[in-house]
């Protein structure tokens, strides 16, 4: 088999070939999967969560019995996060002394092989006179602590990078953390989590149409994201037993008319808009036509959008611009990379899911696979640990913001930036994730289950497999047996 794989490079003889194989061992380790994308959250991804931080801006006024008209007397302070963030090595305190950790020590004495992380905090003072200009009194960046994340064995900060320790095994892979246990150290591993790729439209079939409660004979759906760490909005576009097409928006309980909807983003003669332009049959078209024929403009659909999304009682003016932030920022999010005629893109590709969800119900294109490959992505590692310290540092924000406020509103002589941090809010947080497995905040209601494990021990080749497995999240109570079979397009993975 070797020699097949390197027939391209007129290689033979075997003396040649295992050197090339042991050379690649060497530069590529089993773990590197793991290696990589944890070594990209701490140089990148955790810089760029901390620089996307909203400022907080605390507003303070020499009179508290002051009126919303008065200009002069206000003291702003803003603090903005970043742009330094400073790693350092795990390391401990005994007897007063700042000594190194490393791996082989914590797991002897029991102690989580963790590193500090240290932030720049910008904090600016400002004071606006009675004439509305704004005069800085002070303009100070100050390095505050904010936590310990736990550092992977073998990682660019870990103490055995590009070096080897002799209380350890030569061959030791890395690529897992340890964690304070019960009675000794825990080796714990983070396995990647397979999920469906978003930004892709999917078009699925109701197999129970006429028996099922759903409301739906045909599905097409998306997934959008703009960011690789920014909250999924999922939008879909359904035929109802009627033959009518509805549409699911994002931050919405109600499903509304495709006419309507393609009114609000600025379309007028929606039925030429679909068959001139994405070839769709009038007749397939027919029964959404009479439903949105009453809604003749685009800010009386506007309207109907805004009151159906929990505006019952607000004005009619309210409602339309509900309805068109909805839009513009909700809908098709991963859309927003290029802001040029966003509305108008906006409705070309709620065009082509309709067009998926005709082709699919006329019987011309198959539904989609959900297990394919092509389907399907992978949150590495790093990705999991970027998604947990985003909850993380959001919840130290809030709770920062909380507590300086209420230091300015008892006395603002008493306004401390590095009193008011809690470190322990991330330090815990990421032991909780990792001791319990549930990869997410301590009071979440659905976490994420079984995405760190107790990494096996019994046989070198255990570790190995153990290091490199990918988990397919399943509830151990489903019934589907398609996720759990080996599909054809995995062959070579």
């Amino acid at each position: 088999q070797i020699q097949i794989i390197f027939s391209w490079m007129s290689i033979t003889n075997q003396e040649e070939i295992w050197p090339i194989v042991r050379n690649y061992q060497k530069v590529t380790p089993v773990s590197f999967l793991q290696l990589n994308t944890f070594d990209r959250f701490l140089e990148e991804d955790l810089k760029t969560i901390i620089l996307n931080a909203e400022p907080i801006v605390l507003d303070l006024h020499s009179s508290r019995n002051f009126q919303e008209e008065d200009t002069g007397g206000l003291r702003r302070y803003t603090i903005k996060f970043g742009p330094g963030v400073y790693i350092s090595k795990p390391s401990f305190m005994e007897d007063n002394k700042v000594i190194d950790l490393y791996p082989y020590e914590a797991l002897i004495r029991n102690i989580t092989y963790s590193s500090p992380i240290h932030i720049d905090l910008r904090v600016l003072v400002e004071e606006k006179d009675i004439e509305g200009n704004w005069a800085v009194l002070s303009n100070e960046t100050i390095i505050e602590y904010i936590g310990k994340i736990p550092m992977m064995i073998k990682s660019k900060f870990c103490h055995l990078f590009g070096r080897e320790d002799p209380n350890m095994c030569k061959y030791e892979p890395g690529g897992y953390f340890i964690i304070k246990g019960t009675e000794s150290g825990s080796e714990k591993v983070v396995l990647p989590q397979e999920k469906q790729a978003n930004n892709v439209v999917y078009a699925f079939k109701n197999r129970k149409a006429k028996t099922s409660s759903m409301k739906h004979s045909y599905l097409v759906e998306v997934k959008s994201q703009l960011g690789p760490y920014d909250i999924v909005l999922i939008v879909s576009c359904y035929l109802d037993h009627q033959h009518r097409i509805k549409v699911t928006l994002p931050n919405s309980k109600n499903d509304f008319p495709i006419f309507v909807l393609f009114k609000a983003l600025g379309i007028h003669d929606v039925k030429d808009y679909l068959t001139s332009v994405f070839g769709i049959e009038e007749s397939f078209l027919k029964s959404s036509a009479e439903e949105g024929s009453v809604f003749v403009d685009q800010d009386l659909s506007l309207n109907y959008i805004g009151s159906k999304s929990n505006l019952h009682d607000h004005s009619r003016l309210e409602c339309i611009a509900f309805a068109r932030d909805l839009l513009e920022r909700d809908l098709f999010k991963h859309l927003h990379v290029i802001q040029d005629n966003l509305l108008e893109r906006k409705a070309y590709y709620l065009g082509l899911m309709v067009q998926k969800l005709y082709l699919l119900a006329s019987g011309k294109i198959q539904e989609d696979d959900r297990d394919n490959y092509s389907n399907r992505r992978m949150d590495s590692t790093g990705a999991l640990f970027s998604q947990l310290f985003i909850e993380l540092f959001r919840t130290m924000r809030a709770n920062m913001h909380k507590t300086l406020k209420f230091q300015l509103d008892k006395d603002s002589r008493s306004f401390s930036v590095s009193g008011a941090i809690i470190p322990d809010i991330i330090t815990k947080g990421f032991l909780y994730s990792l001791g319990t497995g549930n990869w997410g905040l301590k009071d979440q209601l659905d976490p994420r289950s079984g995405v760190s494990q107790t990494l096996s021990r019994l046989s070198f080749a255990g570790t190995i497999s153990h290091l490199r497995r990918i988990n397919t999240p399943l509830s151990r109570t489903s019934k589907k047996t398609a996720p759990r079979l080996l599909h054809g397009t995995q062959f070579g993975y």
